[in-house]
């Protein structure tokens, strides 16, 4: 994967200064960065059908997790939520099976009985109707995954910026 797409590279050419504005998910220095939300989307835990009796151990163990980087971007936010139980420490141990770019790559993993991955429910939704993955638990939590525009906090925002970042949150009303 090309890492200069991550949060982390977005994160820090803000605080660096190189750049004015990001797009991204997650940011670490959150009292650094003041953020305008984009979007926000229910993402569900979704799994081949060959793979749906197995628990959340065996597929981390099974190396049947589906992520962007091999430190699980999607997939250890939603197993804090659903399993507080420390089970994040098997995400050190064991890397994910495949590395995608984007989630549509994961969709066509799952299709192909590859493993599970975290998925936005909107982009799944059809496979779940049609029962070509599942869900994997209908009693697990989703997770609500926020897209941010970003900028440093404290920085003075010319009249320009201050229209796009406004500009931004309008179009999020509609």
């Amino acid at each position: 994967m090309h890492r200069s797409l991550g949060s982390t590279y977005i994160e820090q050419k803000i605080l660096s200064g190189e750049t004015d504005f990001g797009v991204s998910i997650l940011f670490r220095e959150r009292k650094l960065i003041e953020r305008k939300e984009l979007l926000q989307e229910s993402h569900v835990f979704c799994v081949s059908k060959k793979y749906a009796k197995l628990s959340v151990e065996e597929l981390i163990k099974s190396r049947l997790v589906v992520d962007f980087t091999d430190n699980y971007p999607c997939f250890t936010p939603w197993l804090a939520k659903n399993h507080p139980d420390g089970q994040s420490r098997l995400l050190r141990k064991h890397k994910p099976s495949v590395l995608v770019p984007n989630h549509y790559e994961a969709i066509k993993i799952l299709k192909n009985e590859g493993g599970v991955a975290i998925l936005p429910r909107y982009l799944a939704h059809g496979d779940l109707v049609e029962k070509t993955i599942k869900q994997y638990s209908s009693k697990a939590s989703s997770l609500t995954v926020g897209l941010d525009l970003a900028w440093l906090k404290n920085r003075t925002l010319s009249t320009y910026e201050k229209q796009f970042v406004k500009h931004c949150s309008d179009i999020k009303k509609v």
